[in-house]
């Protein structure tokens, strides 16, 4: 009895459908009041949404114009310090040429005539006189010789002198161009054993028709190509480094030839190796330097290399340019030999062997419209 107390009643719930309301009672009626109260609290707070809008809208806009300020101010830091570079690249420019027109109005403006034409007409027919017994001019050609090595030599050396006078300013003015990095090695070949032995007479007979590959420089007629190779480090088979650290002539005739270089080998008219060969005693031995030499053959053709310290055992395929390539070696028409600087040496004794040669030696030194009066006088094989 107690527990029926207890529990409580469920409500009666009254279920209407729609369709049972009457239709009068369907629309709702909103006092003017009501609808007033709705329309001031709506209104409030649309404006301050409004407000806040408009804020961010203002920030917005300061924001993207401090950011135009910004991009206008380093464009205009760039621009100005391009400026600064540029002028001072001129005012570089101008000071070196000139420099370069004063030195060359000094050193190079000034033309000696032949001198020597009447002695050389006085050889001449001495020579045709005597066809098969040239010694009997002997004593003209030591006169002729005396006069060259004493005049021609002082134009010479004045000519000489120009030319280190306008390389000494070219270094002083443009020495931040001709900087180079050391750490710029990104090639590295290993010298095996077997790789270091080859054929040392393999290329004693090279020409410019068999060991060049002349089509690579008809593809552009107006401007030679070079294809500079990337800084090269050889090591050996446990890592010791046999290749020389690039010195700072080399890196600057890698920076001189730049002008003409383009990226491609296979397009390139002359290959320029990353090896530094200006001093062949810097390898470990002069047949490294030559077994490193062969690495470069094996791999790329049209190489030009230049030496200027050391003398080489023998040919490579390469174009050698060296002023010190022993007479056996030197390959006409393919290898380059440039001038050299005996610096104080003392000069050779006089011997009776040297008295075969004079007419050799003077025609070497002589001017170009007596050596081929002489060609044709003994013919061009002389």
């Amino acid at each position: 009895m107690g527990s029926a107390q207890s529990q409580e009643e469920q409500p009666d719930v009254v279920r209407i459908d729609r369709n049972e309301i009457p239709e009068e009672y369907k629309t709702v009626g909103v006092s003017s009041d009501v609808v007033k109260r709705v329309n001031a609290q709506t209104g409030g707070g649309s404006t301050e949404a409004e407000q806040l809008r408009a804020q961010l809208v203002r920030e917005q806009e300061e924001k993207q114009r401090l950011r135009q300020e910004m991009a206008r101010l380093s464009e205009l830091q760039k621009r100005q310090q391009g400026y600064q570079a540029a002028d001072d690249i001129e005012e570089r420019k101008r000071i070196f040429e000139e420099t370069v027109a004063r030195v060359q109005e000094k050193f190079f403006a000034y033309h000696r005539e032949n001198v020597c034409a009447d002695n050389e007409k006085e050889i001449m027919e001495c020579l045709k006189r005597n066809p098969n017994r040239v010694l009997k001019c002997a004593p003209l050609t030591t006169q002729y010789e005396k006069f060259f090595t004493s005049e021609y030599s002082v134009e010479r050396m004045k000519w000489l002198y120009g030319c280190v006078v306008l390389l000494a300013l070219g270094l002083l003015y443009f020495r931040p161009l001709l900087r180079h990095r050391k750490s710029d090695v990104v090639t590295v070949w290993t010298l095996s054993k077997s790789s270091a032995s080859f054929d040392s007479y393999r290329y004693r007979n090279c020409s410019v028709s068999t060991c060049l590959r002349s089509q690579r420089c008809m593809l552009d007629y107006g401007k030679i190509s070079v294809y500079i190779q990337p800084i090269t480090r050889v090591v050996d088979d446990v890592g010791n480094v046999l290749s020389p650290v690039p010195s700072k002539e080399f890196h600057t005739i890698r920076k001189l030839l730049l002008h003409y270089s383009v990226s491609d080998p296979q397009q390139a008219c002359i290959f320029f190796p990353g090896i530094d060969f200006l001093n062949l005693h810097r390898f470990p031995s002069i047949d490294v330097a030559h077994a490193v030499a062969n690495m470069i053959d094996e791999r790329f053709r049209n190489v030009l290399m230049f030496t200027l310290i050391g003398e080489w055992k023998h040919n490579h395929r390469h174009i050698m340019a060296s002023p010190i390539i022993p007479l056996h070696l030197y390959r006409h028409r393919l290898d380059i030999s440039l001038s050299p600087y005996f610096g104080n040496l003392p000069a050779p004794t006089t011997s009776a062997s040297s008295t075969h040669n004079t007419l050799l030696v003077m025609l070497f030194n002589a001017s170009s419209s007596f050596r081929e009066v002489a060609a044709e006088a003994f013919g061009r094989s002389a």
